[in-house]
Formats: structure tokens, C-alpha cells, sequence
């Protein structure tokens, strides 16, 4: 019986906890911070990727991400002051970025937490 209770209860409280593990509960305290949620985001018609940014995150072009968010910040992808590719010849999208410069700040994508697109 203690065992069924146990385990109840971890599968009550388990998806409370959820977003704080793959790094979207973060994201989604940065939108908040920057006077940004996902309902507005998508009402404007934007897509929201929160999470570690892997796979088909990674593949988007470039030219369709509006936002990038960190554990500390939102950044604008039209104020990129640079971006350094890692073989700049072949470069599209994000798993081609080696990092973002704003205002002499370095973003690499393993510091991504979120993107939002069109």
C-alpha cells in the first residue's frame, strides 16, 4: 500500500516539475521576465521551441528565427551584430552557427534554451 501511495503521489508531481528539466521552465521565466508569453507569441503568429534545442530545432533556417532565448535573456535575431559560422560556405541554419554576437555579448547555441520562428 505504501508503495501505491509513493508512487501516486511521484506521478501527481512529477509533471509540475517537468519544464524545469528539459530547460523550458527556465525559457519560460526569461518570456515572462521580458514582458513575453507563449499565447501572446503565437497568437501573433509565431512557433515557440522551449527546451534543449536539438534536432529539427537546430535545422531551421536561420532567416525564419525572430527569437533566441538563454537562461538569462532574449535576444532579437535582427539586432545580430555578427555571426560566426563554422564553414561559412554551407551556412542556412542554426547547427551551422558556431555563435551570435549582440553588442559584444557571445551566444553559442548549446546556451540555448528557446527559439521562436515563423
Amino acid at each position: 500500500m505504501k508503495k501505491i501511495c509513493l508512487l501516486i503521489s511521484i506521478a501527481i508531481t512529477f509533471p509540475l516539475f517537468a519544464g524545469e528539466f528539459t530547460g523550458a521552465g527556465q525559457a519560460i521565466n526569461v518570456l515572462k521576465a521580458h514582458n513575453l508569453s507563449i499565447p501572446q507569441l503565437k497568437k501573433q503568429g509565431f512557433k515557440v521551441l522551449l527546451g534543449e534545442i536539438t534536432g529539427a530545432g537546430k535545422k531551421l533556417d536561420l532567416d525564419r528565427i525572430n527569437l533566441i532565448i538563454t537562461n538569462k535573456s532574449v535576444f532579437d535575431m535582427s539586432r545580430a551584430s555578427h555571426i560566426q559560422f563554422i564553414h561559412p560556405s554551407q551556412a542556412k541554419s542554426l547547427s551551422d552557427v558556431e555563435h551570435l554576437e549582440f553588442s559584444q555579448m557571445l551566444v553559442k547555441p548549446t546556451e540555448l534554451t528557446g527559439i521562436v520562428y515563423k
